[in-house]
């Protein structure tokens, strides 16, 4: 049984943003926020796994980015990382809200849904 958990925060921008800037923000700040932590939970995760009949996977030893159109037509980026349970909401709340505020420092290379 692994103790940690896989854990997302997803911000939606305009198909004319910068994809590279917003998702290097994002990871630069979950990496930040999880310094050396993420780094010692991949090695565990990685030890449980070679016990397994579980196929080697390609673990990333830092917090990954991914991007994909959403069914709003807008972009989604989203920053994945490794976290005890107990602390996930409070690195995603933390990832989320310096994400958006440094993001939006930079609105000539991101923009933000609106009902307008």
């Amino acid at each position: 049984i692994f103790p940690y958990i896989w854990n997302e925060v997803r911000i939606f921008v305009s198909h004319d943003s910068d994809f590279k800037f917003v998702r290097e923000t994002m990871r630069k700040i979950a990496e930040e926020e999880l310094g050396d932590s993420m780094l010692r939970r991949i090695k565990r995760y990685k030890k449980i796994l070679a016990t397994t009949p579980v196929d080697e996977l390609e673990v990333k030893e830092a917090p990954s980015t991914l991007i994909r159109v959403h069914d709003n037509g807008w972009i989604e980026i989203s920053v994945r990382f490794l976290v005890n349970p107990k602390n996930s909401g409070i690195y995603k709340k933390t990832i989320l809200e310096r994400s958006i505020t440094s993001l939006r420092e930079s609105p000539d290379k991101v923009r933000f849904p609106t009902n307008t």
